[in-house]
């Protein structure tokens, strides 16, 4: 069973209804899945600064000139590119659709991308359940105090996955301020 579907099958069995194997069986519990998976993975992942989900990449200069009449520079976003978070070197900039506009002639970034579902850590996977059950809560029962419940429990474990996750990028520590290169005797 792939990944999507374990979740969005986990999120329906929170609710109380019944499991799925794939989106394209019948009944309302996988149509509603199969409609707002992948809007609400996209929003989760670029809604929050995740390791797992951060990606380098040089970008490819477009030979075009740029639509944008205050840029020198046009580059392609990558296919998999969901938010921006920083340039290297730091520069302004401006995303318009698949574009990126800037005056400098070469483009590193940091950028929140789509990764596949097999790849998540399994404190993001718990998030995604939480959150699928929180949106399908609304249109599958008409619980409203269901679905507040679910969204808290999301919120709850999201803050859980993020210090979770920020473990996986310690800062430089303590040691490394120049607070602590004095000298005493």
């Amino acid at each position: 069973m792939e990944k999507k579907v374990e979740i969005c099958s986990n999120a329906l069995l929170l609710l109380g209804h019944t499991p799925i194997s794939s989106f394209d069986e019948p009944g309302s519990g996988a149509l509603l899945a199969k409609n707002l998976y992948e809007s609400t993975y996209r929003d989760f992942l670029s809604s929050t600064n995740w390791n797992f989900s951060k990606k380098y990449g040089n970008l490819n200069r477009l030979t075009t000139s740029p639509e944008h009449p205050m840029y020198k520079y046009q580059f392609q976003v990558p296919v998999d590119f969901l938010r921006l978070d920083s340039t290297l070197p730091a520069t302004a900039y401006e995303i318009i659709g698949d574009k990126i506009y800037t005056n400098q002639p070469e483009m590193h970034i940091e950028y929140v991308f789509r990764c596949k579902e097999e790849f998540l850590p399994p404190y993001a996977v718990k998030c995604m359940q939480l959150l699928m059950a929180s949106t399908l809560s609304i249109p599958l029962t008409a619980d409203t105090a269901k679905a507040q419940y679910y969204n808290q429990q999301y919120e709850i474990q999201k803050i859980r996955s993020m210090s979770i996750d920020s473990q996986n990028a310690p800062g430089d520590g303590w040691a490394e301020l120049p607070v602590f290169d004095v000298r005493f005797g």
